[in-house]
């Protein structure tokens, strides 16, 4: 029973990593449509001098988004399996 709100505050915690997580999916999914559907798929379709435009352009967007969506600040914060000596029982 004195456990318990340690083990509510353990489960709040995996639950928000878990939904950075999924943010992160779907960034990348939006970016992946964003330049492969939007901009290299339809330039391959119907090839011309634009069309190598349009593919660097899709290629940036592509590299820029994942680029930006694996560097988010407080990403990589969490729970650490390690503990601290001094505090453990």
């Amino acid at each position: 029973v004195i456990e318990l709100p340690t083990i509510v505050s353990h489960v709040l915690s995996y639950a928000r990593l878990v939904a950075v997580g999924l943010s992160g999916v779907a960034i990348a999914m939006v970016v992946n449509y964003m330049s492969i559907e939007m901009f290299i798929s339809p330039a391959l379709e119907n090839f011309t001098i634009m069309s190598i435009v349009m593919i660097l352009v899709g290629l940036g967007i592509f590299l820029f988004g994942h680029t930006l969506n694996s560097h988010r600040p407080g990403r990589h914060e969490g729970h650490s399996l390690q503990r601290d000596p001094a505090t453990s029982r």
